[in-house]
């Protein structure tokens, strides 16, 4: 399952690349094969190759994220963690998806949790670990004290910008504000 979802990410990050160049040659060859026809055709030909190029990127990211899946252990734990956004959240470790990457934390090495709002107003948790940045996207101002009273449960960060609310516990990040 893991698996599945981080091709999903993937396939979603490549989604408006592929679509671009593909629309462009069946425009061009609906639209001008009778007409200006030899014209057209190299101006196609590059969109092909343009084509071309994003199919065998999209591929070899998707060789390496499969082979970086394989590569973690205990994989299948991950199928019963909480998703925030693209990441997996564990008990003592946590697996997140970045710039067509996958990298795996332990709750170890965080260093802080700070609570803010995206570009678009949105809330958000960012995670400083001691080997890198996680922003986890959250649904509400709640869920964000809820997942930041689990990370203080098991990590010895102290959240900034939040007061953590809840058990504590890692399922009850996914709880609705009735539950």
């Amino acid at each position: 399952m893991l698996k599945s979802y981080v091709m999903s990410f993937l396939a979603m990050t490549y989604y408006p690349l592929l679509t671009i160049p593909t629309v462009a040659i069946f425009i061009i060859f609906f639209f001008f094969s009778s007409r200006l026809g030899t014209a057209m055709k190299p101006i196609a030909g590059v969109f092909a190759v343009v084509l071309g190029g994003v199919l065998l990127v999209y591929n070899l990211d998707k060789y390496r994220l499969k082979k970086q899946v394989r590569e973690i252990k205990n994989a299948k734990e991950y199928d019963n963690a909480v998703m925030l956004g693209n990441s997996f959240l564990l008990e003592k470790r946590m697996l997140a998806y970045a710039k067509r990457n996958l990298k795996e934390y332990t709750y170890d090495s965080l260093k802080k949790v700070l609570y803010g709002k995206d570009k678009k107003g949105k809330d958000q948790l960012t995670l400083e670990f001691a080997e890198g940045t996680v922003v986890l996207p959250v649904g509400s101002y709640a869920q964000a004290a809820r997942t930041a009273a689990f990370l203080k449960t098991v990590s010895d960060a102290v959240p900034e910008g939040i007061e953590p609310e809840g058990t504590g516990r890692l399922h009850a990040i996914d709880m609705t504000e009735n539950n």
